[in-house]
């Protein structure tokens, strides 16, 4: 494990104790994760106060390993964007960051990313890709969409601008340095306004990303 790896897991454990301590006190009834690596997202919440989670997670193994952690859980073993299709799905040595190939943007950062730290894509499995309005149809109050789409993040909110508009709680991954296409913090911050604020931001030096909470406006009034 390279140093950068070590220094990764102990930013990773730090920020992860901050959300925990924030969510922990919102009784959130459903859950959808979407890009759930090994579901560690979901310990986030009391467990008790969680009567239905759905996960999206193409890879089969972080799935299997999520069915033998958690019971009452549906899982889906595929991605999520803008469209019904079938992508192909890359596989980092660090798994946390793999994606949609359509979402590389392959410029200067993605090369410091797999020459200099040594984080490269080492596997391309074909995937089946839905959208989250296909999924869903009505939601339970209170829900929590989290998406950690690795670039993703913004196909996956547009395959959703129905079902998003009855969600209460949206947490999403925003990087300051965007190693993706098409994902920008501002487009993602454009499409959510209409229907939702920001209620509050985790960061965790040395800040390579942030964890932003999107509160729906109809909630708050309600």
């Amino acid at each position: 494990m390279t140093f950068f790896q070590k220094f990764s897991i102990l930013f990773e454990h730090i920020h992860q104790k901050k959300l925990k301590k924030y969510l922990k006190k919102i009784k959130i009834n459903t859950l959808i994760d979407v890009g759930a690596y090994r579901g560690n997202f979901i310990n986030n919440f009391n467990i008790k106060y969680l009567k239905k989670i759905y996960v999206f997670e193409p890879d089969k193994k972080n799935t299997l390993y999520i069915r033998k952690k958690f019971n009452k859980i549906k899982i889906y073993n595929f991605c999520l964007a803008e469209k019904k299709t079938v992508k192909f799905f890359l596989i980092n040595k660090d798994k946390t960051t793999s994606t949609l190939e359509s979402n590389i943007k392959k410029n200067f950062l993605f090369k410091i990313k797999e020459n200099l730290l040594h984080l490269d894509y080492f596997k391309k499995i074909l995937v089946r890709v839905e959208t989250l309005d296909n999924i869903f149809k009505k939601v339970d109050n209170v829900s929590f969409l989290k998406i950690d789409a690795e670039g993703g993040d913004l196909n996956v909110l547009k395959g959703g601008e129905k079902i998003i508009k009855k969600i209460n709680f949206i947490l999403i991954e925003i990087k300051p340095i965007n190693f993706y296409k098409n994902n920008s913090p501002i487009d993602i911050y454009n499409f959510l306004k209409i229907n939702f604020n920001i209620k509050k931001i985790f960061s965790t030096f040395p800040y390579f990303y942030c964890d932003v909470l999107f509160v729906n406006k109809n909630y708050i009034n309600s």
